[in-house]
């Protein structure tokens, strides 16, 4: 006679589908750009002797989703050599950026250093207004972006 011993079912958890696509819109209220050039510390991570920084930094506001309209936000755009050939290696890349929103809402972006010089002019010339970012719903307060746009105009019946 064998005995059998009574096993706890363990609970599972649904997995929200990662696939819902939400479009977050920042209307553009500020930016600011700075360049800084010198000597590395780090040569293996920079690839070279020298470094330099060119992060463009922009403030705004959510205007979409509507569950976070108003909220102020912080975005930054570092600019990639590595990314202006469209090659990118042959590993899988799940997010160009990420925001995080618990207290307060910053994003942070990756950007193909070569688009920089186009997206200044357009924002010196006060043509680009908004910033949509495609990516997954918010999950504990963290949103990983698949991809972002300069825009002139948001048509909020477009983002329904």
């Amino acid at each position: 006679m064998t005995d059998k011993k009574s096993r706890t079912k363990r609970q599972t958890h649904r997995k929200r589908s990662s696939k819902e696509e939400v479009r977050y819109v920042v209307e553009i209220q500020g930016w600011d750009w700075g360049f800084w050039f010198g000597i590395t510390n780090a040569p293996h991570l920079s690839g070279g002797h020298y470094d330099d920084y060119r992060h463009l930094e922009i403030t705004g506001t959510f205007v979409a989703p509507h569950k976070y309209a108003g909220r102020t936000v912080e975005l930054a755009f570092l600019p990639d050599r590595r990314l202006n050939n469209q090659g990118g290696g042959t590993y899988h890349i799940n997010s160009i950026g990420h925001l995080t929103l618990p207290r307060s809402a910053r994003a942070i972006c990756s950007m193909p250093s070569d688009s920089l010089p186009a997206v200044l002019q357009m924002l010196i010339a006060e043509r680009f207004r908004f910033v949509v970012f495609s990516g997954a719903a918010a999950r504990y307060g963290q949103v990983d972006f698949r991809s972002f746009r300069f825009a002139t105009t948001f048509d909020p019946q477009e983002d329904g």
